[in-house]
């Protein structure tokens, strides 16, 4: 075994709970490497770059927060991590100061109001995805919400899921605008429609094996399988254990999902999951095709329920400070039902407007600061936590992101929208081989002198046709990136390359 496997077969990392009173009484300088490892089980990522203090991740499952959920969220940014939260890219929430001490108390808090952190690290099923309007858009075939929990509760706190190869994704929309990016997760249910009874009636195509990583990137491939809701969840458990029992674990950078299907391939993968489930397998349906991936859910829309609408809010990378947050709430409860849901570009969106209050709700003090209508390059730029916070990454990259976007606004703003996405590191955790312009970074030496730099690459997007974008420059430094971005953008826009976005729906 590696020494992570081994960690593993030791201690379940969920059983490091009892182990937590120790771990705060002799300090974490005295805690063994593997617990602390252990600590991401329950959302806890050790950071030597914030002085030994813990980013806590917390499981957000399709992204929606009720009222309750989202005041305790305010609070614990406001108590433990000095005045901000992240909304991550896969429609989760990151909070950072975090003291191991006070931990056991956070832990009382989210669980109150229906809120975990566990499992959003390591070797397990990370935040599940859907589309932020499920429930809500006008043109979705199926409101995947209640099946969305459904995983999640099948999954969260279960041990039968807590030792896997690796790091697992789900995603699980009923829209066509993919914004549950189903082509970068392990399992990918986009919606599908079959003939019954002369009727077309909605189920699910399932993609599997789609991954970005340092040493690897694939989109998810065809399963050629369809499911109807009611198998949704068995055959999430089906896979999951097919993963868990035959998934690679000898190397760290194969065990993934997508080096099964490779040793296996599709054909053998769908015969072991036919022996697991108790109906037979379907072939996909072709009725149903995704269309464009850029629907960003930005500015007011027409829900399906008549006379209201929902608003989304830009949040530039993702980044919140406790009195935006409080805002947001209070708008979310003053105008809407209190929910507030977090969407997959790290941006924020407040449902069931009613129509004879959308005006008054423009003119809210807030929308100056998260507006509902934003410029395009900074609508769509999306970043990781960069070097600021995180100690893996290479360069900063949110600061440096929003200025950049900025600066290009300046030139392009009132053009079509680009997705920029920046990652500080090979991790990928900004997403950036799926964006028109993704910038990954590293290192680069200038007269002698080692300075910030970034890869950059071209051409990518998920939805219709989706493709990984190609590395186009090496280690440009970030002095130079927003000439060189202006450059890239005047020639994508003049040869109509951009992939005009479906942001009016």
């Amino acid at each position: 075994m590696n020494k992570i496997e081994q960690m593993k077969a030791e201690k379940d990392g969920l059983d490091i709970l009892k182990d937590l009173g120790h771990i705060i009484e002799q300090g974490i300088e005295k805690t063994p490497q593997e617990d602390i490892d252990r600590l991401r089980w329950y959302g806890l990522f050790y950071r030597k770059r914030l002085d030994g203090h813990f980013m806590l991740r917390i499981r957000v499952p399709n992204g929606v927060l009720n009222e309750e959920q989202w005041r305790i969220v305010v609070e614990l940014g406001e108590l433990y991590g000095r005045g901000f939260v992240d909304i991550t890219s896969r429609q989760g929430l990151q909070i950072r100061w975090i003291q191991l001490k006070d931990f056991p108390d956070i832990l009382l808090k989210l669980e109150k109001v229906g809120l975990s952190p566990l499992q959003t690290g390591f070797d397990n099923v990370r935040n599940i995805m859907g589309c932020p309007v499920a429930g809500l858009d006008e043109q979705e075939l199926i409101d995947t919400t209640p099946l969305i929990r459904e995983i999640d509760q099948m999954i969260v706190g279960n041990k039968a899921f807590t030792n896997l190869p690796r790091k697992f994704n789900i995603s699980l929309s009923g829209c066509c605008e993919d914004c549950a990016h189903a082509d970068i997760n392990d399992i990918g249910f986009v919606p599908a429609q079959k003939e019954r009874e002369g009727l077309h009636v909605t189920g699910f195509n399932i993609n599997l094996g789609g991954a970005l990583a340092p040493t690897y990137q694939k989109l998810a491939e065809p399963a050629n399988i369809f499911v109807w809701p009611d198998q949704v969840v068995s055959i999430t458990r089906a896979i999951l254990e097919l993963y868990r029992d035959f998934g690679p674990r000898e190397k760290r950078f194969k065990a993934r999902l997508m080096h099964l299907l490779e040793d296996w391939g599709m054909e053998r993968f769908r015969e072991e999951l036919q022996k697991k489930v108790e109906w037979q397998l379907e072939p996909a349906s072709p009725l149903v095709k995704v269309t464009s991936h850029r629907g960003d859910h930005i500015g007011l829309h027409a829900q399906k329920q008549s006379g209201y609408y929902y608003a989304g809010l830009h949040v530039p990378v993702g980044r919140l400070t406790t009195q935006q947050l409080l805002s947001c709430g209070l708008l979310a409860a003053q105008y809407g039902t209190g929910e507030v849901r977090l969407t997959a570009h790290q941006d924020l969106v407040i449902p069931s407007i009613p129509e004879e209050m959308v005006e008054e709700f423009r003119s809210e003090p807030i929308l100056n600061e998260l507006s509902i209508d934003p410029k395009s390059m900074l609508r769509g730029t999306v970043s990781c936590t960069g070097r600021q916070h995180c100690d893996k990454a290479i360069i900063e990259t949110k600061n440096f992101a929003v200025e950049t976007a900025k600066l290009l606004d300046k030139q392009f703003g009132g053009g079509a929208p680009l997705s920029i996405h920046w990652s500080g590191c090979p991790n990928s955790c900004g997403q950036h081989q799926i964006a028109d312009i993704g910038l990954q970074g590293t290192k680069t030496k200038i007269d002698g002198v080692m300075v910030d730099a970034v890869d950059i690459y071209l051409g990518g997007h998920l939805g219709a046709e989706s493709k990984l974008g190609q590395l186009v420059a090496s280690k440009v430094p970030c002095s130079q990136v927003h000439d060189i971005l202006e450059g890239f953008i005047q020639k994508m826009q003049e040869s109509k390359q951009v992939q005009q976005p479906n942001y009016t729906r």
